[in-house]
This record gives structure tokens, sequence and C-alpha cells, in this order.
């Protein structure tokens, strides 16, 4: 189809960019069901990923969408969140986190591992469209972006596909589109921004987040744990994202001994 119209294909694709349209037909979503192992309980939804199989031109959109997103956030976005970034790793990641660690003259410093839920799946659309109106795009981009989560269908079919269940989404971003990852990262630069702005220095791959808690006693390291899990919790509120607690972990990463001597 591409290379037979694409003056068709452009003129489309210019039209849903001038009107602020993303088409309806190209927000239905059939959902593929994998099974995550590693020992996961498959007897046990939250132990298969659901991955979103979207129309082909839907794809081209939303790349031209996060195009233009990419290009408004240049320059703004935390600098510590290294997932799906352009330039920047794991291995950046590491080095940053070693090194705060080390210049750390805290006693005691301890890192959070925070983990999020499904993070992906349970955004709410009305805070992150706020966040797109942040961002400063124009009444077009923003309109296209209102529209890309508006009317959002999913279904899943049996192996004939004679026999389909549909859903309407409500939240969420769909795992396997163009625009959830820059998505989410529009969603946790708010959080990133929050902790860094308090004095806890936060580093972030995707959703893998993590905080260095430092002070001169295991007490005012405990009590900085619950104060950044306050700030933590706020947000997930806000943004309807569930922090698991049972994968979230403390650990102590470096204690100074301090000797002392007598005159």
């Amino acid at each position: 189809m591409w290379y037979a119209i694409p003056c068709f294909v452009k003129v489309l694709l210019d039209a849903c960019l001038q009107r602020g349209v993303f088409p309806d037909e190209w927000k239905i979503a059939r959902i593929v069901v994998l099974y995550k192992g590693n020992g996961k309980d498959p007897s046990k939804a939250r132990s298969y990923r659901p991955i979103s199989l979207l129309n082909g031109m839907s794809k081209v959109l939303e790349i031209l969408m996060v195009g233009r997103l990419n290009t408004i956030m240049s320059g703004l976005w935390c600098e510590k969140q290294y997932g799906f970034r352009k330039g920047k790793s794991t291995e950046d990641l590491l080095t940053d986190l070693v090194g705060m660690v080390r210049s750390s003259r805290s006693t005691y410093v301890a890192a959070l591992l925070v983990d999020f839920k499904g993070a992906f799946d349970f955004l709410r659309w009305p805070r992150i469209l706020d966040r797109l109106k942040e961002t400063g795009m124009n009444d077009h981009e923003f309109s296209l972006w209102q529209s890309f989560f508006c009317n959002r269908r999913v279904f899943v079919a049996n192996r004939g596909g004679d026999l389909k269940c549909w859903r309407d989404l409500q939240r969420g971003c769909p795992q396997g589109s163009i625009g959830g990852p820059i998505l989410w990262n529009l969603a946790l630069d708010e959080l990133l921004r929050r902790l860094n702005d308090l004095g806890i220095p936060t580093v972030a791959y995707a959703d893998d987040t993590t905080c260095l808690i430092q002070g001169d006693s295991r007490a005012r390291v405990e009590a900085g744990v619950g104060s950044v899990l306050g700030e933590i919790y706020k947000w997930s509120d806000k943004y309807g994202v569930d922090v698991s607690e049972e994968k979230t972990q403390l650990i102590l990463l470096k204690v100074h001994i301090r000797l002392s001597q007598e005159a």
C-alpha cells in the first residue's frame, strides 16, 4: 500500500495532523497474551503480558506524534530518566548511580528500589493529557492526543477468530504502541523532578526507579524512606499507578565507619 498510493497516505496523515483527529478504526487493537515465564504462577492474570497488535496506519501516525513531542521536549526532560531516551543506556544509569553513592559523605546510604504494578496499563488519561498540555504544544497537536485517547477498544479472539471479547479502554498505554514509552516518561518526569528537587537523588530506567536515602544514623535513613514513600504515593495516587510493596526493596549500599583517636 505504501508504495502503490504514497500520495494518498500522505494526504490522509496530513489531514489527521491538521484537524487533530485520530481515526477510531485505528484505535482498535487485538490483544495477544504472552506468558511472562520465570516460574510465575500460570493461574494468575499478572503472570501474563497483554500485547496490543495495532493497525499499521495508527503506528505511522503515532511515529509522527511522538516525533513532534520529542522535539517539543528536547532539553526539557529530567536527565535522571535513562529509559526510552536516545543516547542513554543502563550503563549510563549505573555510572551515575555509583558516582552519587561514592560522593556521598553521609554515614549511611541506602537504595530504595521502587516497583510499580503494571505501570503502563493503569496510567490515568486525564493526568497524561494535563502533562501534554503543560508541554506547550499547539491546539491541533493537543486535540490529536485527546482524540488518540478517545474511543479506544481492544478485543481478544480465539484461534479461529470467530469468537471475540471486546472491551473499551479507559486508562493505560497499549503495550506495543509507539506512544506508550514517551507517555510513561512524561508522567514519571514529574516524580523524578520532585524527588531530585527535594534533594533525594533519584534515577530511573523506564519504570524501574531507584532513590538514594542518606543519613548519619539508621533512624534518619528510616525517616527518609518514609518521606520518599510519601512523595511516591502522592504521585502514584494522582496517576493511578500502584506501588508493589512486595517487590519494592531497601538495600544498604554504603556505611562509613568513623574511628576517633584520643589525644
